[in-house]
């Protein structure tokens, strides 16, 4: 017969296990709580929406929280970097722009008390025409020494995701996120064995640079640039000999950071152009002090989302055991232990969890995607961490969302139940 819902429960008979007991079969419990738990399915849906939106909330903002971190781990190496360049010069010398400064005031910077290596450098433009970019002002170039084995294009930093270092003149290697700009384009990406085809200022010539390698630091600025020999962008510009855009300074520890910039800043002054010194480390260093805040804040906001969903669970949970008390009497009766129910009820809540959390990952994880293709960076990722505290969080729910609930089904006495102790 049907219940007042329309809906056949489960049906409970010694014949369909022969030659054992129901009520001391493991896989019979197993069979009817799963069956249960989705016996009234407008209810059981809303217990995996509520998990799954709880899931999904818990998956950005986790992830979210892991893709911060990470790129603050990429740019960790900018705390004990200073850049040099000309008072006009845009974001401090970072970017394509302003005055070029004499090569000369690389000695002098080299004599200060914890410098470890001052690197000249020449920060050109690639236009649209010669490389598609979504800038107007086109994708960064960074020509450096290449005689230097540890410069950034004989050693890209980070990791070499394909191909090899810069080894002679006209090779670059290309950042990260200088591909994944070209891919929301459209256009097609940069790899070992691609040519770009740029001119030179002065005599209009064809320059070829030949990519050797691609890398990524996961620093969305480092990783936004080429980089290439000091000679190919200088004839990009048509750059007198004796001139570059910027000098990147290493010091021996970033706690020296400060104190050597001010001697910089003392000794370069009153050149021609005026200088300006910038320190990427200090919006690292300040971003680094708020990440304590920010992990309390996407910390609060997962437990919400955790907390909604176990509530989700065991409201429905206890409004099924509380419709089902004659049932849990009947089967109490039949032999059914107190564990039996209790397991049974449990093993219903842990079903519902899961179905609803692995709706929740999937939303999730497609969430994060289309942040990453909308923003152009990781700054959300899903790291295994992240995947172990969601499959925490399932079994947490299931079991604590069930727990109770069926705490209160176990408690049902059939005596009572037949007298008309129980509604």
């Amino acid at each position: 017969m049907a219940d007042r819902d329309g809906a056949y429960p489960v049906p409970i008979s010694h014949d369909a296990f022969p030659g054992t007991s129901f009520a001391s079969t493991s896989a019979a419990m197993f069979t009817y709580a799963i069956a249960n738990a989705f016996r009234r399915r407008g209810i059981s849906l809303l217990a995996v929406l509520g998990v799954g939106l709880g899931t999904m909330l818990m998956t950005v903002l986790m992830s979210l929280n892991a893709g911060i971190h990470v790129r603050l781990a990429g740019a960790a190496h900018q705390a004990s970097e200073i850049i040099i360049a000309a008072a006009d010069a845009p974001m401090g010398g970072l970017m394509p722009g302003g005055s070029p400064i004499p090569l000369s005031d690389a000695s002098k910077v080299q004599s200060i008390p914890h410098v470890v290596s001052v690197e000249s450098e020449i920060v050109v433009s690639i236009p649209t025409t010669s490389l598609p970019s979504q800038s107007s002002t086109g994708t960064p170039l960074v020509g450096v020494d290449i005689r230097d084995p540890n410069s950034p294009a004989v050693t890209p930093p980070g990791t070499l995701l394909e191909g090899r270092g810069v080894q002679q003149p006209g090779e670059v290697v290309v950042g990260a996120q200088v591909n994944a700009a070209l891919q929301r384009i459209g256009a097609s990406t940069l790899h070992p064995g691609s040519v770009i085809k740029a001119y030179k200022l002065l005599t209009h010539q064809e320059l070829d640079l030949t990519v050797v390698g691609v890398f990524e630091t996961r620093d969305a600025l480092t990783d936004g640039v080429i980089y290439g020999d000091v000679q190919s962008a200088r004839d990009l510009i048509g750059l007198d000999p004796d001139r570059v855009t910027a000098f990147d300074v290493q010091v021996d520890d970033a706690n020296n950071a400060d104190a050597v910039a001010s001697v910089i800043a003392d000794q370069l002054q009153g050149a021609q152009p005026q200088i300006q010194t910038s320190m990427p480390g200090r919006a690292l260093a300040a971003l680094s002090g708020a990440m304590s805040l920010l992990d309390q804040f996407l910390l609060a906001g997962s437990m919400v989302a955790a907390i909604a969903g176990g509530m989700s669970i065991f409201i429905i949970m206890m409004m099924s055991v509380t419709e089902r008390f004659r049932e849990f009497g009947i089967l109490k009766a039949s032999g059914w232990s107190t564990r039996d129910l209790v397991l049974a009820v449990v093993i219903e809540s842990l079903t519902l969890s899961i179905f609803g959390a692995d709706a929740g990952f999937a939303f999730g994880a497609l969430a994060v995607a289309l942040l990453r293709d909308l923003v152009g960076t990781d700054v959300v990722v899903i790291t295994p961490l992240l995947i172990g505290q969601v499959a925490t969080f399932t079994v947490l729910v299931g079991i604590v969302g069930g727990f109770f609930p069926a705490l209160r089904a176990a408690r049902i006495s059939p005596v009572d139940l037949l007298r008309g102790g129980y509604s």
